[in-house]
């Protein structure tokens, strides 16, 4: 029998939180994947058509198929997005609630690490937006992208 049950109990509650966080973010980029390669799919139809000019309905049909994907891809990107941050929230706090208040050198957002000066064109940190806002960004790049495509095409 373990001498204090509860930092068993602690330990497996941060395992767990932990491992949820890890996985969201796992699905997040799975799913990230899956929906570019079928925007990738729908834009290759469209641009292969396009050399034979006796089809005229991939200029029509094909963009709005790409805004549908891409409508769909958003909301699941937003939601995906949501439950990420959340997860990372819930691991935040319990890191600062019991970890860091009996570990004090725990906490990694104290440490800041110094970029190369060589290396920063290439290698840098946006404030307050990590890469996982980009699986909520893409879609609406590519919603311009189609909406230019129905308009010109």
């Amino acid at each position: 029998m373990p001498e204090n049950p509860d930092s068993d109990i602690l330990l497996e509650h941060y395992r767990s939180l932990s491992e949820r966080f890890t996985s969201q973010g796992n699905r997040l980029w799975m799913r990230f994947h899956y929906f570019l390669t079928g925007e990738a799919a729908l834009l290759g139809a469209y641009l292969t058509r396009l050399a034979d000019p006796s089809l005229s309905w991939p200029k029509t049909v094909l963009p709005l198929l790409g805004l549908f994907w891409t409508a769909v891809w958003f909301i699941v990107a937003a939601q995906d997005l949501w439950f990420y941050e959340q997860a990372r929230k819930r691991l935040d706090a319990f890191k600062l609630k019991y970890i860091v208040s009996q570990f004090p050198a725990w906490d990694e957002d104290a440490e800041h690490y110094i970029v190369p000066r060589w290396k920063r064109p290439v290698c840098f940190k946006i404030p307050k937006c990590g890469v996982t806002t980009l699986a909520s960004i893409c879609p609406l790049l590519f919603v311009v992208l189609w909406v230019m495509i129905w308009i010109l095409g």
